[in-house]
């Protein structure tokens, strides 16, 4: 039965439950990574939304004015996350709204290409998620590919520096990778790149769930993060500075030309970016109630745990092979693998039967595969933890795993 382990013992609420939806079943969730469990303000605010603002922004009756409100509201709640605990220094032109942070990348690319010259160049990491590649690589210009580290896996800032030319003009780059749960030297890389003049995108969608944003403070030019898997609806995010839109060409229609909307063709999911406001709250809650920053230094408490629980764990299985980082500091709780004499695939099934919610695959980062020395077609095991997760439930799917190996 889901949500029961092997001994009949029921599965042990996560904490804070109370502020989340609970989906069916009783599922123990560790695909984080690919999405999170709401909160329930989401859907809430989702379904409030659509029943009293069915209408379009900016008219001058009485429900359009509260439906550009609420649209509002929800812009204000990411600019909060954005730049935590001080809203005011990220202003609602400078936040992008759209259905995925893929298909914001591809907006984003379209929007500079008309500024590019055919001799400029793009730096594209091999730790990407596709997202933050393949709008590069299909704007036909030279790109030059960041490697990770031979010995630690990572992106080192000295692997960047030896790319950067007077012609670099975009430097692109994920502050956590969604694969080994590594951390990037993220405000060093920034200032390598500004040093030669180029700009720097961002791709912030594993970290956010896990630590808090600073895009003022770090400089960065564009970052963009997913709200669903950060507790909210499902739609995307990219900070544009002010300074990097002098570079970009407006994509929507002719005659729209101030951001955010000149860069939002179609405009944004209204209820969904409505649905955001709840999303620092949840977090200032989990610290002092006040604070943005101090809940999330609350999920890298909680989460520093849960890694070292389940890397001591690992550790204990001879067959298995971990990707990224042995050790607690500097990763995040995300967690790739392969068994020996065992496919991904394969053993993701007894999972399934378990109620443990998980995949295989390659987590649409192929190269980042490719330099671990995976084939991307095989993919890997991915373990993805919250700060909702319990130690209970990672020594569920240990027992899981270890029974699958018997």
């Amino acid at each position: 039965m889901p949500g029961s382990d092997p001994s009949g013992a029921a599965t042990v609420a996560p904490p804070f439950a109370d502020h989340f939806e609970q989906p069916p079943g009783d599922w123990t969730w560790m695909d984080n990574a690919g999405g999170t469990v709401p909160l329930r303000s989401v859907a809430r605010d989702i379904a409030d939304y659509l029943a009293r603002c069915p209408v379009q922004l900016g008219a001058s009756y009485a429900p359009s004015r509260e439906a550009t409100a609420a649209v509002a509201a929800g812009r204000r709640a990411l600019a909060a996350l954005l730049q935590a605990d001080d809203p005011d220094a990220v202003g609602s032109d400078e936040i992008f709204c759209g259905a995925s942070t893929t298909q914001l990348m591809i907006n984003l690319a379209r929007a500079l290409q008309p500024g590019l010259r055919d001799d400029d160049r793009i730096i594209v990491s091999r730790a990407d998620h596709a997202a933050n590649q393949t709008a590069w690589l299909a704007l036909g210009r030279p790109v030059d590919w960041w490697p990770v580290d031979e010995r630690t896996g990572r992106l080192e800032p000295a692997g960047l520096e030896a790319l950067l030319t007077p012609r670099t003009r975009l430097v692109c780059f994920t502050h956590a990778t969604n694969i080994t749960g590594d951390t990037h030297a993220l405000e060093a890389c920034i200032a390598l790149a500004h040093a030669h003049g180029a700009l720097v995108c961002v791709d912030g969608v594993a970290w956010a769930p896990h630590r808090a944003m600073h895009v003022r403070d770090w400089d960065v030019d564009f970052y963009a993060f997913s709200p669903y898997k950060v507790f909210g609806p499902h739609c995307a995010v990219l900070y544009a500075s002010r300074a990097a839109q002098a570079a970009l060409t407006p994509i929507n229609h002719a005659f729209i030309t101030e951001a955010p909307a000149a860069f939002e063709p179609g405009n944004a999911p209204y209820e969904l970016v409505h649905a955001c406001r709840g999303l620092p709250d949840y977090f200032r809650r989990l610290g002092d109630g006040d604070s943005v920053a101090a809940g999330f230094e609350r999920v890298e408490a909680i989460e520093h745990g849960l890694c070292a629980r389940m890397l001591d764990g690992l550790a204990g299985i001879a067959e298995l092979t971990l990707f990224g980082p042995h050790e607690v500091d500097g990763r995040l709780p995300i967690f790739s693998m392969h068994v020996a004499g065992h496919s991904p695939s394969q053993l993701v099934p007894t999972f399934d039967a378990a109620g443990i919610g998980l995949r295989w695959g390659h987590f649409y980062s192929p190269a980042l595969l490719e330099s671990l020395g995976v084939d991307p077609a095989k993919g890997v095991l991915r373990v993805s933890l919250t700060h909702r997760n319990t130690e209970a439930e990672i020594d569920r799917f240990l027992d899981v795993l270890r029974s699958a190996l018997r």
